[in-house]
């Protein structure tokens, strides 16, 4: 899973986005794209293009229920609490 973190496109705005994990964040990517032979069938070539996962951005969004997780695991982090199979536990014990 990528890193998460906060973008903002237009001003007082923010998204929380993930990185792509296709193009590992950088936009672009090695894709296959078909070339026509006529003569022997076409065959596939390997090209570094635009990434299909992101469309060149980087990043992709984060799903509300995923970006709710994130939000609920960060609050258990600062409550005091640590999680433990499942069950939260004081952190001072």
């Amino acid at each position: 899973m990528g890193e998460t973190f906060r973008i903002s496109r237009r001003p007082g705005i923010w998204e929380t986005v993930q990185e792509c994990e296709l193009c590992e964040g950088r936009g672009e990517t090695m894709v296959e794209h078909a070339v026509v032979d006529y003569m022997n069938g076409g065959y596939l070539t390997d090209k570094l293009d635009t990434c299909p996962d992101c469309d060149g951005e980087g990043h992709v969004p984060v799903d509300e229920e995923e970006e709710d997780e994130n939000e609920q695991a960060g609050k258990m982090a600062y409550s005091g609490y640590i999680l433990v199979n499942g069950s939260a536990t004081d952190a001072e014990e």
